[in-house]
């Protein structure tokens, strides 16, 4: 996992999961209305393959997730996103990460499992690196909608697991004079954490 933001690296995620632990069992009786989850994602930036070269590879990130329950199926989600990608023989990189919101709804579908959606507006910041040897790079940011989907098995009142797959839009300035354009971001993810 390279070129991860510091929020996000493995050990962050790891201490963010043994705090989540240690506040599941203090946790009082009532019923949750916040929900926490930290999860593995692996993302895609879509981007012309250059000839002779190689398309971005799908890059392993970290994601944080915070939630807040309007009702028994509908919740106010706060999340990061993030992914890496290179491109060609010179190994252009370009980076997005930012963070979003959106309402997500839950349909059970049975007992312990429920297939989710999400819809809102992501803040993405992306950056282009045009050679691997230059440490400049260009940037340029975007607010588009977000959207995504997914399953949620509740394996006890407090913790969950659950599969995600998200979609969104970044600018990317490729080049020092360049315009910005607009490319897609995908993300699929695996994680859990706390109701609280």
């Amino acid at each position: 996992m390279k070129n991860l933001d510091p929020l996000l690296s493995t050990r962050s995620l790891a201490m963010a999961w043994m705090l989540t632990a240690v506040s599941g069992y203090a946790a009082a009786a009532e019923p949750a209305s916040w929900r926490w989850s930290a999860d593995l994602s692996w993302g895609r930036i879509d981007r012309p393959c250059p000839a002779l070269g190689r398309c971005s590879p799908v890059e392993l990130s970290g994601r944080l997730r915070l939630a807040h329950a309007l009702s028994p199926h509908w919740a106010l989600e706060l999340g990061s996103l993030a992914v890496d990608g290179e491109w060609g023989l010179a190994t252009a990189a370009a980076k997005v990460s930012g963070a979003g919101v959106a309402l997500v709804g839950s349909l059970p579908v049975a007992a312990d499992w429920s297939l989710l959606g999400r819809a809102g507006v992501a803040s993405l910041r992306g950056s282009f690196r045009p050679e691997a040897w230059k440490p400049a790079s260009t940037q340029a940011r975007k607010t588009e909608p977000w959207f995504g989907g997914g399953l949620r098995w509740q394996l006890s009142p407090r913790w969950h697991v659950e599969a995600h797959a998200d979609w969104a839009r970044a600018n990317l300035r490729l080049g020092a004079g360049a315009e910005t354009s607009a490319h897609t971001v995908r993300w699929v993810g695996v994680g859990g954490g706390l109701s609280f």
